[in-house]
């Protein structure tokens, strides 16, 4: 038992702190007034989540096309 909590000792020591991001960046995508819609309602996805094999793309994503 002692071994295990020494063990355990060593582990959180050797973990560095994490900190959260400041700010999420939005993603914008510029386009040409060529190509805008004309259609009254938005296309909307909200919780979208996109997985690819073992890995997550984008997890809970929002947006919105106006």
């Amino acid at each position: 038992m002692h071994n295990a909590a020494k063990s355990l000792d060593h582990r959180i020591a050797a973990l560095r702190n994490v900190e959260a991001p400041e700010d999420i960046r939005r993603i914008r995508f510029r386009q040409s007034d060529a190509l805008a819609l004309y259609n009254p309602y938005p296309i909307v996805g909200t919780e979208i989540t996109k997985i690819f094999g073992d890995k997550i793309l984008f997890e809970k994503a929002i947006f919105k096309f106006p």
